[in-house]
């Protein structure tokens, strides 16, 4: 399974960050009232402090909720975000974990508090929001090449905070920054990004990796902080072929931050950072941040793994290494969400229509799984490992379910389905209930997308 917890990491390692000792959740500085306009709560005559919620004694349940409703399971949200903690701790590395799947403060909060070293975001709009709630460091990934994104790069380097890190790929890209940041008394820090044919960004070739790394060296307003890669888009038509064009990225990766050590070096740098992704491919991307590299300077391996936070059912737990299929008797993430809608109609014989549909779920993959139904006594009945009800098809309101003969489903009983590939699922919902194994809700927790 690749790197293990109680592995050593193999280079020198660089010092691990504290945990986060100041809340981000400042709730007059940008969270927003909770009113009628919040999807799937219960319908409020005035608006609602989310700091007030947990007062209201509100129970998914209690017949107040307007649903389709998705909630977040606290102790398994709790679950995820310690185990892959202590797994990067165990394994010498720093958690940046990628904030654009829940786009949450609230959650970004507790993923700090727990000892990530940096927030990941996609984009500039991202990063300013992480900047906004305070998030202290920002791993940027990806290239920035609009005026405004760069502009805003430079009023972070003006003000001194938050730390921010971009990616680039492209002597052209180098001097789009370049030009724009200029005479600036700071420098940006920027990794290489190296990248697969047919892939997304990053150079193809340690030779144009170099080429990018002199630009930059020659900048009066970057530093060269590292290199990046994502691997989440590989190509193959099997596992085994998936797995080896990850390490064949990762192999271009290690050979890029061997080249350009010395250059670090000459220029002042501290530590090389060297960063990968890691939800699909968790354990073989921590196999390329703790191998033995060569480098002069101290390497800080930094995972930047996001759909591990609330996980999911049928997509990551599949593949994962703390899926419920290879965890092997081991630690295991847990699925920490639900969307909770009702049957509507049961127009013909084992189908049955409910009230959730592409505007509530990710459906970029494979249709959302069954995981219980509740019926109007309250009794809530698990589907277990082969679920008797399943979800074919998807409309914008609606979902079509197909059961067995012989199973019991009704008109207004409740189902519960678990999403696949959260990053697709909390940017439906601007604020998602936070609740405990009664349902009772504990918190609302908003998103911003």
């Amino acid at each position: 399974m690749g790197a293990q917890p109680g592995a050593q990491p193999a280079y020198s390692q660089v010092a691990m960050p504290e945990a986060l000792d100041r809340p981000l959740h400042r709730a007059d500085a940008w969270q927003t009232p909770i009113d009628w306009r919040a999807k799937g709560l219960p319908a409020l005559d005035a608006p609602l402090d989310p700091a007030d919620v947990a007062r209201q004694g509100w129970n998914l349940f209690d017949g107040r909720f307007l649903l389709p409703t998705m909630v977040l399971h606290e102790a398994a949200l709790d679950h995820n975000i310690a185990l892959i903690a202590d797994y990067c701790r165990t394994n010498g590395i720093s958690l940046a974990p990628h904030g654009k799947t829940t786009m949450s403060p609230a959650i970004f909060e507790r993923q700090l508090a727990a000892g990530a070293w940096a927030m990941t975001v996609a984009t500039s709009w991202q990063a300013r929001v992480a900047a906004k709630v305070g998030v202290p460091r920002i791993m940027l990934a990806n290239q920035v090449t609009d005026a405004g994104g760069i502009d805003w790069l430079a009023t972070t380097l003006r003000d001194g905070a938050p730390d921010v890190y971009c990616w680039v790929d492209s002597v052209a890209g180098v001097g789009l920054l370049d030009a724009r940041l200029g005479g600036l008394e700071d420098r940006l820090p920027v990794l290489i990004e190296v990248g697969l044919p047919g892939g997304r960004g990053g150079v193809r070739a340690l030779s144009v990796a170099l080429e990018v790394a002199a630009r930059v060296r020659a900048s009066s307003a970057l530093r060269l902080a590292g290199v990046a890669w994502f691997e989440g888009v590989v190509e193959g038509p099997d596992q085994p072929a998936r797995d080896a064009a990850v390490r064949r990225l990762m192999s271009l990766a290690r050979a890029v931050a061997v080249a350009i050590d010395p250059g670090m070096i000459a220029d002042g740098a501290r530590e090389l950072i060297l960063t990968g992704g890691g939800s699909q491919y968790l354990d073989i991307v921590v196999e390329g941040l703790t191998a033995p590299l060569g480098t002069r300077l101290p390497v800080r391996g930094v995972l930047r793994s996001g759909g591990t936070v609330s996980h999911d059912d049928g997509g990551y737990d599949l593949v994962s290494p703390f899926g419920s299929v290879r965890a092997d008797g081991g630690p295991q993430l847990r699925p920490a969400l639900e969307v909770w809608a009702p049957v509507l109609s049961m127009p013909d014989p084992g189908r049955a229509i409910i009230g959730a549909g592409r505007r509530d779920l990710p459906h970029d993959g494979a249709p959302p799984v069954s995981r219980a139904v509740r019926h109007p006594t309250g009794a809530i009945r698990p589907m277990g490992p082969r679920p008797w009800l399943r979800v074919t098809k998807l409309n914008d309101q609606h979902a079509y379910l197909e059961f067995d003969a012989g199973q019991e489903l009704a008109v207004g009983d409740l189902v519960a389905l678990g999403v696949r590939h959260p990053c697709m699922a909390f940017d439906r919902w601007r604020f998602v209930p936070v609740v405990d194994a009664a349902y009772d809700v504990v918190d609302v927790f908003e998103t911003i997308f």
